[in-house]
């Protein structure tokens, strides 16, 4: 019974994600540094490309990169691609789909792909966008006064800090490499 739902989960995901997918950034609030990939479904009832597998880009999307973000394709080894000039890309390193004219082969090779890991995708590639902008009005304080000792005066002081201060990203790849977690496609 195993062998035939691995078998039709691989055939089943494998027609799901022949489709080519739209993705675009997600939704960028006020202190949100890194956004998900966020593929387009449906247009106003039009579309049928809703039951794809999750962490699956075909060949032949489209990734939409808007102004001031700078899109990282992420695979199970790490960044794939970065993309910091803003506009319309075609993905061409994604899983093989007839519909971009990879050949019949492909669908073949693909299922049967799936078919020994369970039904499952063997690759895992997703998409995140790095917020490039100014981000402002970043609250900073103590909690409490501050004991600091001054050598030259001999006394102890009590210090207090507070304010507000504006971070940007300069160098989204050294930022992914060094602040933002494994695995984490959402980062405020």
């Amino acid at each position: 019974m195993a062998i035939i739902k691995a078998f039709a989960g691989a055939l089943g995901g494998t027609f799901a994600d022949l489709w080519k997918d739209i993705i675009t950034a997600g939704r960028f609030d006020e202190y949100v540094v890194v956004a998900p990939g966020v593929p387009r479904g449906a247009n106003n009832g039009r579309g049928s490309n809703e039951y794809g597998s999750e962490g699956v880009i075909s060949n032949g999307s489209h990734i939409y990169v808007p102004e001031n973000t700078a899109a990282f394709i992420f695979s199970e080894s790490g960044i794939e691609n970065v993309i910091t000039e803003p506009g319309g890309y075609e993905y061409r390193d994604g899983e093989k789909s007839v519909l971009a004219g990879d050949g019949i082969g492909s669908l073949f090779s693909s299922v049967a792909s799936r078919f020994t890991f369970g039904g499952q995708p063997v690759e895992t590639k997703y998409v995140a966008f790095v917020n490039l902008r100014e981000i402002r009005g970043i609250k900073f304080g103590t909690p409490a006064p501050l004991v600091y000792n001054d050598k030259f005066y001999g006394v102890d002081l009590e210090i207090r800090a507070r304010g507000t201060m504006s971070l940007k990203v300069t160098d989204p790849v050294r930022f992914v490499r060094n602040y933002v977690p494994a695995n984490v496609t959402s980062y405020a």
